[in-house]
């Protein structure tokens, strides 16, 4: 008996979608994926924090939100905002149950840079004296009868320095400089003079670029809240301006070396290449000017270590570029 074998030749299915799009498809997608939550990883987080509460009979409650930081000025300007008084406690928005409060005088010292001082009385000589004007008036009886509509509001500019702890620690050592800022505030009625309990009772607020960091100290002989912040740069900050300065001394390194290449061993290069170290110092002069609060000008450590020797070596590769395309046409 004979058996037949009958065979099938089944036709070769070809992917669809070429293997090298597939693979640059995964890529793309698995780096945008690791980019963002790396970048969410080191975002700005929001300043968090409270102050224990005074042991007063009254005490009024603050929100510090931080607004803004300018190195470049040494300010830090903060919102001072009262969300409640002990003396109206609950009985904001009925007429008919607030009590008789006194106005109460707010002092932040320092409230706001002044003057030099002069000898006119426009601009009086600057002194280390407790303040004698109050930076702001509460008026309890207003806030309780208007609520929001008459929310106590008021903005100071606090003077900043570089960190004690740290022996370089200001502007020329960008971007890993460190500042502090110090406040002192303090309350009394404005008829009698007598103490009100200052209470920190939310901090919040984000710096751009800036990390901050909340500390405080309070006084036993008079209720007086001591407010200290600190700031530093961002890791995504300092990220940034290293990723740039690396960038620029591999791609001016790279250059001197082809040109190199071209000059010493006669190593032929397109003509196109001479135009690249002039285009790349003029990208360079761009990013510089990019950096989040940098020092304005020529001065810092990263211009020394950066700027300077790579525009140096862009200047070698333009130079024997131009020397080498005048010999050989």
């Amino acid at each position: 008996m004979t058996y037949l074998t009958h065979s099938r030749t089944f036709p070769n299915k070809k992917w669809p979608m070429p293997s090298w799009i597939l693979c640059c498809l995964a890529a793309a997608s698995i780096m945008t994926c690791v980019s963002i939550i790396i970048g969410w990883s080191l975002r700005v987080s929001d300043l968090e924090g409270s102050f224990p509460r005074p042991p007063a009979t009254r005490s009024i409650l603050f929100e510090l939100g931080l607004i803004s930081l300018d190195p470049l000025q040494n300010v830090v300007t903060v919102d001072w905002r009262i969300i409640g008084d002990d003396c109206i406690g609950s009985t904001a928005g009925n007429s008919t149950q607030i009590p008789a409060c006194p106005v109460v005088d707010i002092y932040v010292n320092p409230n706001q840079f002044l003057s030099l001082g002069g000898s006119s009385p426009q601009n009086p000589p600057s002194d280390n004296d407790a303040a004698s004007q109050p930076t702001f008036r509460h008026n309890a009886t207003a806030f309780a009868l208007n609520g929001p509509s008459a929310l106590p509001v008021f903005r100071t500019q606090l003077d900043t320095r570089p960190h004690p702890l740290q022996a370089r620690a200001d502007l020329v050592d960008y971007p890993f400089d460190k500042y502090t800022a110090s406040a002192s505030i303090s309350a009394q009625t404005d008829d009698t003079g007598q103490a009100v309990g200052v209470w920190i009772y939310n901090v919040t607020g984000a710096v751009f670029g800036f990390t901050a960091t909340l500390g405080g100290t309070k006084a036993d002989a008079h209720p007086v809240e001591s407010v200290n912040l600190f700031f530093k740069r961002a890791l995504s900050a300092k990220l940034y301006v290293i990723s740039i300065i690396l960038g620029m001394w591999l791609i001016s390194l790279a250059q001197m070396a082809a040109m190199i290449k071209a000059v010493f061993f006669r190593h032929r290069i397109e003509t196109a290449v001479l135009i690249l170290p002039v285009a790349t110092m003029i990208a360079f002069a761009q990013l510089r000017g990019s950096f989040p609060n940098a020092p304005v000008g020529f001065g810092a450590n990263i211009d020394v270590i950066g700027s300077l020797p790579t525009y140096v070596c862009l200047v070698f590769t333009v130079s024997h570029g131009y020397f080498l395309a005048s010999m050989y046409g």
